[in-house]
């Protein structure tokens, strides 16, 4: 499997950004028995809210774009926040899904919140049980009571920090202000 790359959102990521999101979106909108030509004339202005309440709600979260084989297959955005690392969304390409994209990312925010002792926190979508189960497998847990189809998860840190394979500044990102390594465990 090709490894994956994270690296901040670029001008040039956001065509591929935006059809993952409105997929995504799409399928929301079906699940939810949204007319297919209703969906259809809301998913542009949909997507595009996204993008500015996360912006206004979280200013100084970190919009990150996931290549598999230099392409686009995801977006996470994350903010630190008092409490730790808040992942405020993400999002995988139809085609992309079930093939670690997810779990991989996730995985490295998690190795950079137990290498500096924080917690992690999210919301998902009390219908969504695929991410629900990532979720429990890296170890979160609900941590409050539904709220509108939302359920409040979070991550304490791990007591152990695995120790990498190998430390070359080629697979570094920073993730929350803290250089972290970002490479594929595969």
């Amino acid at each position: 499997m090709t490894a994956l790359a994270v690296l901040d959102e670029r001008p040039e990521h956001r065509a591929d950004v935006d059809r993952i999101v409105t997929a995504d979106l799409a399928a929301q909108f079906a699940a939810a028995g949204v007319a297919a030509e209703v969906a259809a004339s809301l998913l542009t202005m949909q997507a595009t809210s996204r993008r500015t309440d996360y912006e206004a709600a979280h200013p100084d979260a970190r919009f990150l774009v996931l290549l598999r084989a230099g392409e686009v297959v995801g977006r996470l955005v994350i903010d630190e926040v008092d409490t730790g690392i808040h992942v405020v969304d993400i999002v995988v390409a139809p085609e992309a899904r079930r093939t670690g994209v997810a779990s991989e990312a996730l995985s490295r925010v998690c190795r950079d919140a137990d290498a500096r002792g924080t917690g992690i926190d999210l919301q998902v979508w009390t219908d969504n049980e695929a991410a629900i189960a990532l979720y429990r497998r890296l170890g979160f847990r609900a941590c409050g009571p539904e709220d509108s189809g939302r359920l409040p998860m979070c991550r304490m840190p791990s007591p152990t920090i695995p120790t990498p394979a190998h430390d070359d500044a080629a697979s570094r990102v920073t993730v929350t202000g803290h250089t972290t390594l970002m490479r594929s465990a595969g």
